[in-house]
């Protein structure tokens, strides 16, 4: 197995400390996204794995090979890896076709197989009919194919993508993320994909590890970081919800819902913090108390913010609107206990 290991890895960037300390394996062919707000060390990652940069400490090896620590660095060309780029990096001067053929070029691979590998490629991408064409001819997304096609061509064992769906709207990068999917299945490589949109990693990744401050917070798939974050942090920065604060639980694991309305309820300190997604909040006829903050139609339906008696807040959906200052009930099916702090 060619498993992508990051062993205590460390970026310095002066007195600025991009990466710390950072251990992670990315298993043979997975699809990984990193996750995080600007800032977290997302893309200094993808640059030490391309080898753009160097590390300060730690290392980075694809199987049994090294490919770079404090002291040694395998050159980029040598790592059998390709990158897609926000920008696309296409060069303006050339067709597609060429574009697309420029790995081959470099190798020495050049007449009829250089030229069947192209149109395959293009092909893959649904991007063939436009082999002649300038990139300044192409709109962002056939912009994007392009660069998979380069991609799929060189036939790289690892993928990285720097948030290629950055410059695109939402409707495209939609299309293009089935797009990414295809081609993951296609090629069979590993990707590492940096983003900073929950939606992307969650829709598309196998794995997802969420960065803060340059450390990895959480590794997981999108199913168990959506339903089991490990603290407060990520539980806010993953998607809808809202962390309450209850008398003590168990830290981590499950609690039914009359459990955590009972102990909202004590005078006891509410000191440990519970997850409560929307889906798990019920709006009816009895329950704790809670008023209508806003009402806001999300097409398939209605997005409460709510706030119980303490002050506390909820997110929770509802089939038809409700009033601002409106008064209702609430019941939870159930929540998430979480580590006291992130």
């Amino acid at each position: 197995m060619e498993n992508l290991t990051l062993d205590r890895l460390v970026k310095r960037f002066g007195n600025e400390t991009a990466v710390d300390g950072l251990s992670l394996t990315i298993p043979e062919a997975a699809f990984v996204a990193l996750l995080g707000p600007s800032g977290c060390g997302k893309t200094t990652i993808l640059r030490l794995l391309a080898g753009f940069e160097k590390p300060t400490s730690g290392s980075i090896h694809l199987g049994d090979r090294r490919l770079a620590d404090a002291r040694t660095q395998c050159p980029p060309e040598q790592r059998n890896m390709a990158m897609v780029f926000q920008s696309y990096a296409l060069w303006p001067h050339m067709s597609v076709a060429e574009n697309v053929g420029y790995p081959l070029k470099v190798r020495g691979t050049s007449g009829n197989e250089a030229a069947g590998a192209v149109r395959a490629a293009l092909a893959q991408v649904e991007m063939e009919r436009m082999a002649q064409r300038r990139p300044a001819e192409l709109s962002g997304g056939q912009r994007q194919r392009v660069a998979l096609a380069r991609c799929l061509v060189a036939k790289p064992r690892v993928v990285l993508l720097d948030e290629p769906l950055a410059n695109l709207d939402r409707n495209l990068r939609d299309t293009m993320e089935g797009t990414f999917r295809e081609f993951h299945r296609q090629t069979g490589a590993t990707l590492v994909y940096v983003t900073h949109d929950q939606s992307e990693a969650m829709s598309m990744a196998d794995y997802i590890a969420v960065m803060r401050d340059g450390r990895l917070a959480q590794w997981a798939t999108p199913e168990q970081l959506y339903q089991q974050p490990v603290d407060d942090w990520v539980a806010r920065f993953i998607g809808q919800g809202a962390v309450v604060h209850i008398a003590d639980a168990e830290p981590s694991g499950w609690l039914d819902g009359h459990v955590i309305m009972q102990a909202m309820e004590t005078s006891l300190p509410k000191i440990r913090p519970v997850l409560l997604r929307p889906e798990h909040i019920r709006i009816g006829a009895d329950g704790l108390s809670a008023e209508v903050r806003q009402c806001v139609y999300r097409g398939e339906r209605y997005e409460l913010t709510l706030s119980l008696l303490d002050g506390q807040p909820l997110r929770a959906w509802h089939h038809s609107a409700l009033a601002t200052g409106q008064s209702v009930r609430v019941r939870f099916d159930k929540g998430w206990s979480l580590q006291r702090a992130a």
